[in-house]
């Protein structure tokens, strides 16, 4: 953490507010829909700095216009599903016995981490439960599961099945960074309404909580670990 915090003496302005880079997420949040397989999904995340290293405050007060733009184009996009979807292929990818800092794993969950926590903050809560519903944008059976949950079940095992190194570690404190903005509709929305369809009229939930439970107990290392500690 200390490495980390170390290295917010660059800018966030001179690594988000590039030509290049502005260029990138006017297109990721503007209103023309790109495909899934576009080269532009990897270029998105090709940030020269590690984006968690950079002040918090400051990143989101660069992004915020996008913020708002993208919660204006993506039920025409979809390109929020999209970035999750992409993030959470990149985690998989992480090689774990790396000595390098997986640097497009790390931006691909800060970046995640900023939409989905203006989401949180401005977003009526039926939109985010839209949201968690969303089947993969291209390609997806219909038994495919949500792209919101496919997102948080790579998360997860991130953290359950692999331990931090000196490489990883800020890939694991932006994932747990992400988990508790996600967790946090419980504070900042109401529960929504859902039966088992989706489509309302039965139990409450809070939306992106509800999905990171799913998650969880959709993960068999998870589940196995539950019931040994039951049996404990």
């Amino acid at each position: 953490m200390g490495a980390g915090q170390s290295s917010a003496g660059v800018a966030a302005s001179t690594v988000l507010a590039t030509e290049e880079s502005l260029g990138r997420l006017a297109r990721f949040v503007g209103p023309t829909a790109l495909a899934f397989a576009d080269p532009f999904w990897s270029e998105l995340l090709s940030f020269p700095e590690a984006l968690p290293a950079l002040r918090p405050v400051d990143v989101e007060e660069v992004l915020r216009p996008y913020c708002d733009k993208l919660v204006s184009n993506n039920r025409n996009t979809g390109h929020l599903p999209s970035l999750l979807l992409h993030a959470a292929k990149t985690l998989r990818a992480v090689n774990h016995n790396t000595a390098e800092l997986p640097l497009k794993a790390v931006n691909a969950l800060a970046l995640a981490t900023v939409f989905v926590k203006h989401y949180v903050e401005h977003v009526h809560v039926e939109l985010l439960q839209e949201l968690c519903h969303l089947p993969p944008p291209e390609g997806g059976s219909g038994a495919a599961p949500p792209v919101v949950r496919t997102f948080l079940c790579a998360v997860v095992e991130l953290l359950v099945k692999h331990r931090p190194t000196p490489a990883t570690y800020l890939l694991h404190l932006t994932a747990l960074r992400l988990l508790t903005v996600m967790a946090a509709t419980q504070l900042t929305q109401a529960m929504v309404e859902e039966d088992e369809d989706g489509l309302g009229g039965g139990h409450g939930v809070h939306p992106f909580l509800d999905a990171l439970l799913a998650a969880c107990e959709s993960l068999p290392t998870l589940a196995a670990g539950a019931g040994a500690g039951g049996a404990a």
